[in-house]
């Protein structure tokens, strides 16, 4: 006998279970004697899983980074406009003690928090991103790392969650009352 073994790729009926196939086989192949009866019998779905699961817990793993480097982000965004805001709580007390309106003084801190974000953070995330994506490219399968699409996309997510980041201290700072932004300094 030889010890070669071949895979046999079998659909079965809805209705059929793996034992009952296992056992017809082995029925029908207990009669031949150059046909060993012992074989081994997966399911589809098994047999994929147990082929791919390096790469499912890789890529598991992976996207939990990212979900924290994104949740880091959002919090340092947070945290740095509401040091910028705490910086210049006197002046926003002396801009709306002079007349400047709540909106006005929102517009002014919401474009400060934001710009230096999309316009130096953006690109250096770009292009590490790009980076990090081509190193990637080995672990994903059929995924075109150059599709436009998902980096615009991205880009979409990333300034939303930027401008709620931001929205909230400035919204903050838009309410203060003016003798209280300057007493507190």
């Amino acid at each position: 006998m030889s010890d070669t073994s071949y895979d046999l790729l079998v659909e079965l009926h809805p209705g059929v279970s793996l034992q009952s196939f296992q056992s017809s086989v082995r029925q029908r192949l207990s009669g031949l004697t150059a046909v060993p009866t012992i074989f081994d019998a997966k399911l589809l779905s098994e047999y994929i899983k147990d082929s791919t699961s390096n790469q499912h817990l890789t890529l598991q793993l992976l996207s939990w980074f990212a979900l924290l480097g994104v949740i880091v982000a959002v919090l340092s965004v947070y945290a740095i406009t509401t040091l910028m805001i705490l910086a210049r709580t006197k002046e926003i007390g002396i801009r709306m003690a002079v007349g400047a309106q709540d909106i006005d003084v929102f517009r002014f801190l919401l474009w400060r928090g934001l710009r230096t974000i999309i316009i130096v953070g953006l690109p250096i995330g770009l292009f590490l991103a790009l980076i990090s994506a081509k190193f990637l490219s080995s672990f994903l399968v059929h995924v075109n790392i150059g599709d436009p699409v998902i980096w615009i996309i991205s880009c979409a997510v990333l300034i939303c969650i930027t401008i709620i980041a931001v929205l909230i201290p400035a919204l903050r700072a838009a309410r203060l009352d003016p003798l209280d932004a300057m007493r507190n300094e």
